[in-house]
């Protein structure tokens, strides 16, 4: 098994908050993110290595990756998505963006990360040429 991109000491930097009593498991998530990270992004060590991305890039997305699934597994106000009130019959009802904590990559992470694992390849077709 591959090295994770970052450490529990990395992810405490990242998240000062953090519950102690998450540490085990955010040290597995830690290493859970970094495989999931390397299936979708596979040349991101190689990457790395060679100085075309910063090896501080990868550790900051597998941080948001585990901060993002554990605020789900703590229940905390961070992971709502949204919260709904009504004063006059008493309701109040909250929806979370990530129920069951699973490890994902944002917009922003992709962004940050460049082009990965789509197979997608630009083409041109010229009408009229056999």
């Amino acid at each position: 098994m591959a090295v994770p991109f970052a450490t529990i000491e990395d992810l405490r930097s990242h998240w000062p908050g953090m519950p102690t009593e998450y540490e085990a498991e955010g040290d597995q998530k830690l290493k859970e993110s970094s495989i999931v990270l390397r299936n979708l992004y596979p040349g991101v060590d190689g990457r790395i290595s060679t100085g075309k991305l910063d090896a501080e890039v990868p550790k900051l997305i597998v941080c948001r990756m585990v901060k993002r699934a554990l605020l789900a597994a703590i229940n905390d106000v961070e992971g709502v998505a949204s919260r709904n009130e009504t004063a006059g019959g008493v309701s109040t009802g909250l929806s979370f963006s990530n129920p069951n904590g699973n490890l994902y990559l944002t917009k922003d992470d992709k962004a940050l990360l460049g082009s990965g694992k789509s197979g997608r390849k630009a083409f041109m077709i010229v009408p009229g040429l056999p």
